[in-house]
């Protein structure tokens, strides 16, 4: 199996004030859904079984889990600056425009591009590496917490879609928060 070859060639703990205030107001958003009688089934994985003693809690109110984003070297200081912003997603994935994350990192292997020493990513590689650049091919995925809410269950592809479907019976009317 070649994830079980896998090794850690550095992690950075990265917390933007902006960015977790954004997330915060979103998470009681969609505490303010369940309040409101939206069935919300706990999102347990295999990711937060292995992580819960390493990392903070997570929020069950508003179905808060912990999932993996693989990107490219190109977009990892966009994310880190202004977080996961689904309007610049292409519309061409197969549930359409949005934000993937995965519990697993063989599907998040499938978005990731290899960045070695001497690539054109000076930027990203003065803020990660002190000494300039990364040890060798290193592939950039996100560990991330991510509210999930009231999840949508789509098995066809809608790849046209920016929206996801309204809650039914629920008021005021509210959409799926996300997409399972």
């Amino acid at each position: 199996d070649r994830y079980s070859r896998l090794v850690l060639a550095g992690a950075w703990e990265v917390q933007n004030a902006d960015l977790w205030r954004r997330f915060q107001a979103a998470a009681q958003k969609v505490a303010r859904a369940r309040a409101a009688g939206a069935d919300m089934p706990p999102a347990r994985n295999k990711l937060e079984d292995a992580s819960s003693a390493l990392l903070a809690p997570l929020d069950g109110t508003c179905n808060e889990a912990r999932l993996l984003h693989g990107t490219t070297p190109g977009v990892v200081l966009k994310i880190l600056h202004d977080g996961f912003n689904e309007r610049l997603a292409s519309l061409g994935g197969l549930f359409g425009a949005g934000c993937y994350f995965a519990e697993d990192v063989a599907k998040v292997d499938q978005y990731v591009v290899g960045d070695a020493p001497g690539a054109q990513h000076g930027a990203l590689h003065g803020a990660l590496y002190a000494d300039g650049g990364p040890p060798g091919c290193v592939f950039y995925v996100f560990v991330s917490r991510v509210a999930l809410g009231v999840q949508s269950e789509r098995r066809a592809p809608c790849n046209a879609r920016r929206e996801l479907d309204e809650i039914p019976g629920l008021a005021p009317p509210t959409r799926y928060h996300s997409l399972l």
